[in-house]
């Protein structure tokens, strides 16, 4: 049986960094008419969690759109699925989530000096 040829993950690219809300949507190409399933994890558990999932059509064409994610680090990876039985990887894209708002101070604060007149 001749292997399936891998899909790929266009978009983002590796290294992407992205505020929350603006992270692009997940494209890619795999062979048309088999089922991609998008996969993404976060450290550090790293446990895969589907996504979604999507019909290639002719074109050899899928899209996702990635919204909702929280600041962080994820890997997202994509699976394609021949009816065949048949299934190839791509390679893993690293992209960051960065939270736009100011940094929250942790710990207690320092007191507070009074002046004396």
């Amino acid at each position: 049986m001749v292997p399936l040829a891998a899909p790929t993950l266009e978009s983002p690219a590796s290294g992407t960094q992205a505020r929350m809300g603006t992270l692009p949507n997940g494209e890619g190409r795999a062979l048309p008419g088999t089922t991609v399933i998008l996969y993404y994890s976060q450290a550090p558990s790293l446990e895969r969690r589907e996504l979604g999932r999507a019909r290639v059509g002719g074109a050899g064409r899928y899209r996702f759109g990635l919204a909702g994610f929280p600041a962080g680090g994820y890997v997202l990876q994509v699976i394609a699925y021949a009816e065949d039985g048949r299934s190839a990887v791509s390679t893993p894209v690293d992209s960051w989530v960065t939270d736009p708002r100011p940094a929250q101070r942790v710990g207690p604060r320092p007191p507070r000096s009074r002046s004396r007149n």
